[in-house]
């Protein structure tokens, strides 16, 4: 028996639903609208009504495969709310204090027991680094054009914008040419005045959005003087990283002020699938349970929900990948010297993610969540008034959410796993996050 015909699940009926739930001889990837069937099910000479077959090779299979696990990691720890704290911090024994930091002043430094569990990670991105062939169409029916567009309602999606080997104008990988991917191009120096000349970028024309999304420094971290998009991803995941977790930070505050109770600020959790991965770390980087509460002025945001509410606006924060990629691509700065189609909305890097949140404003938080019809002239100059962020503490907020960040890589050839931060008594050969039958079984079969 193998895995024979693969299926994309459209609008299907409570009595099939049923059967692919219940069949053993249905593979359901939990997390994308994806079903594979064995040889011999009735459904390979006779598909049931809202499935649709779908073409695919043993690359973008596997490929698909280790992302759906991937994501059913992410969404476990963004869902699980860990007593006591963070229960993947190994030797935590007894509830962690819960930190809150004003200024940086230690005169200032509040330690409470926590009074309310803590989510245990938020997923920040997905990293996708993988060589398809350039020619590639990625049609609606692609599996990976569906895998991808399923993933980035999850959380956002990362490729490099190249990865070839050709570069120059309508050199963009075929992930990079989905609308919902964030194709991240390379700039030659940190400072990004001047695009790499390995840097593959869309056709000449192309509407802005259409290309690149952004640019980020491509420099390799080990090799000096190599250079390429996908060293660039990894500096506009860490744009992102900041940005998730200031938000975080804001979420956080709104839900203590609205419900009472104590949370936490989760870690930060961040995906990649490609080749090489190999082995566990079982050493957390920074044993942290939570992250601290710093980078925002608090009562500047209470003074923005405050005014929010008597327009009779009701916010709710959360890191949508809509909110963060809105976000991302708001932190950048243009490049005066080259087009749309070269360099997207600009250029990222960390710097320049610090510069954007100490100018964020209560109208800035406002115009992700509300349709700019709702804010009126009054409103808005109100909202503009409030600076959300404490410049102060952005570098500690900074450096806290990536040295405590959860890492898990997934190596789409092997399925073998580098994943951080994990439970030390599990078996080495799961993730050591949580079992799902059916669904960790290497290799996928086809």
């Amino acid at each position: 028996m193998e895995w024979k015909i693969l299926f994309l699940v459209e609008h299907v009926t409570d009595e099939i639903e049923n059967e692919i739930v219940s069949n053993p001889a249905i593979f359901r990837f939990k997390m994308l609208p994806l079903i594979a069937i064995k040889a011999g099910h009735a459904w390979e000479s006779s598909p049931a009504p809202g499935l649709r077959e779908i073409a695919f090779t043993e690359t973008s299979y596997a490929v698909s495969w280790a992302i759906n696990r991937a994501l059913l990691e992410a969404s476990h720890l963004a869902r699980t709310w860990a007593i006591n704290g963070n229960r993947w911090v190994m030797n935590l024994k007894s509830t962690p204090p819960y930190i809150v930091i004003q200024d940086l002043d230690t005169q200032k430094i509040e330690t409470l027991p926590l009074t309310e569990e803590v989510r245990i990670a938020h997923p920040t991105a997905i990293a996708l680094s993988l060589q398809l062939r350039q020619r590639t169409k990625m049609t609606d029916d692609h599996i990976l054009s569906i895998t991808t567009h399923a993933a980035s309602k999850f959380l956002p999606v990362l490729v490099a914008a190249g990865n070839w080997g050709t570069f120059g104008p309508g050199t963009l990988s075929p992930l990079a040419r989905l609308p919902w991917t964030i194709a991240v191009g390379a700039s030659s120096d940190p400072e990004g005045k001047e695009l790499h000349p390995k840097s593959s970028f869309g056709k000449i024309n192309s509407k802005l959005g259409e290309g690149v999304t952004v640019v980020a420094y491509g420099e390799n971290n080990f090799v000096t003087g190599e250079f390429g998009t996908s060293f660039a991803v990894p500096r506009a995941l860490r744009c992102l990283m900041l940005l998730t977790s200031f938000i975080l930070q804001l979420r956080t505050e709104e839900e203590t002020r609205r419900t009472g109770l104590l949370g936490g600020t989760p870690l930060l959790h961040h995906i990649s699938v490609d080749i090489g991965f190999t082995d566990f770390d079982p050493s957390p980087s920074l044993p942290l349970p939570m992250i601290p509460r710093i980078g925002i002025k608090r009562e500047a945001f209470h003074s923005t929900l405050d005014v929010l509410n008597e327009a009779g606006l009701t916010l709710r924060v959360e890191p949508s990948p809509m909110i963060m990629k809105q976000m991302l691509i708001s932190s950048a700065k243009p490049m005066p010297n080259y087009k749309s189609h070269e360099t997207g909305y600009g250029f990222v890097s960390t710097e320049l993610t610090k510069d954007y949140l100490s100018r964020f404003t209560g109208l800035d938080l406002a115009t992700l969540f509300f349709d700019g019809s709702d804010l009126n002239p009054t409103l808005s100059d109100t909202l503009s008034s409030y600076k959300l962020a404490n410049e102060k503490e952005l570098d500690t907020l900074n450096d806290i959410a990536i040295q405590s960040s959860l890492t898990y890589s997934i190596d789409y050839r092997t399925g073998k796993i580098h994943a951080s931060m994990r439970d030390p008594e599990m078996d080495q050969n799961e993730t050591g996050y949580h079992k799902e039958k059916n669904n960790y079984s290497w290799p996928p079969v086809i």
